[in-house]
């Protein structure tokens, strides 16, 4: 399988919950954008080459599926999130709307637009 190069990997605004992400195949990320949800966290398993390996070792297939593992704890941690957000973000400073130099919205509260 030939490498898949991505130019611009950031397909999502940092100011609001994602809603696409890039989609794996059977053999790595292919490139295709997948609409309409978030993907749970994840990570790859090293598995470590033989010793009689050279020391510049192939990378071919270390990014599969069957190395994939869910990262519990950050997806717990998402949910969570959402709940708070969908209940209005209760206990959080206050804040404003302000737009980014890109045009974005975005939200900046006290502590946040405190720091430099």
């Amino acid at each position: 399988m030939t490498d898949v190069i991505i130019a611009n990997p950031v397909i999502n605004s940092p100011f609001e919950v994602p809603t696409r992400h890039f989609e794996f195949g059977e053999r790595g990320i292919t490139g295709k954008i997948i609409e309409g949800s978030r993907r749970d966290s994840s990570y790859f398993v090293p598995i470590p080459h033989g010793r009689r390996q050279t020391a510049q070792m192939s990378l071919e297939n270390e990014w599969t599926k069957d190395r994939l593992r869910q990262n519990d704890m950050v997806n717990e941690i998402r949910r969570k999130v959402d709940v708070w957000r969908k209940a209005g973000s209760p206990a959080s400073p206050p804040s404003q709307d302000v737009s980014s130099s890109t045009g974005e919205r975005r939200i900046v509260t006290e502590s946040s637009s405190s720091v430099n």
